[in-house]
């Protein structure tokens, strides 16, 4: 499983991308990829959020859950 982070590019803190694409400030908020095509879904929003200047450092981590969360 993985999520996407990065860090907003108007203040440097880390947010992690969300379900409905916007940027979450608590991981908990983060929409998880549990396949290679929802992998791939993250990093083209990642991209696209980048390109628009939202955030830098985007990067694809693994993640493991812990009492479902």
């Amino acid at each position: 499983m993985k999520i996407l982070t990065a860090n907003r590019l108007t203040d440097g803190e880390a947010v992690w991308l969300a379900a409905d694409h916007s940027w979450a400030e608590s991981i908990d908020g983060a929409e998880i990829a549990h396949d290679k095509p929802a992998e791939e879904k993250l990093e083209r929003a990642g991209k696209a959020a980048f390109l628009k200047n939202e955030v830098v450092d985007v990067n694809l981590i693994d993640v493991e859950l812990v009492d479902g969360a």
